[in-house]
């Protein structure tokens, strides 16, 4: 049950990073805690269906 916790916040931080810099290289960039919400809700869908 551990593991699966670790892994699910390891996921949902590296979403956000992923996401965080790719508005930086898009645009001016987006507030980490906006990137960490997508992060969440992108892994959090994904782990449902």
């Amino acid at each position: 049950m551990m593991k699966y916790v670790v892994d699910f916040m390891l996921a949902i931080l590296l979403t956000a990073i992923s996401y965080d810099l790719g508005s930086i290289l898009i645009s001016d960039g987006i507030a980490f805690w906006q990137a960490i919400l997508i992060g969440f809700s992108v892994v959090s869908l994904g782990a449902i269906t």
